[in-house]
């Protein structure tokens, strides 16, 4: 209890501080996560696979159908 700051003065900032730091760390970290799923989106310029590869990765992935 004796370390409990006064809640008017400077000792109103030691109440404020920690909560106005939560609220910028969750929007930091809110638009961090926003920005990181906008850059997973795949290219417009991905190009289809050669038809004899996709041909052996069909085969390769029969292999574990069984």
């Amino acid at each position: 209890m004796l370390a409990t700051p006064r809640k008017s003065g400077f000792g109103l900032l030691a109440w404020l501080l920690p909560l106005v730091a939560l609220v910028a760390g969750a929007i930091a970290v809110g638009l961090l996560i926003r920005s990181w799923s906008r850059r997973r989106a795949p290219p417009d310029d991905a190009q289809p696979l050669d038809p004899q590869l996709e041909r052996l990765v069909d085969e390769e992935l029969a292999r574990f159908d069984d």
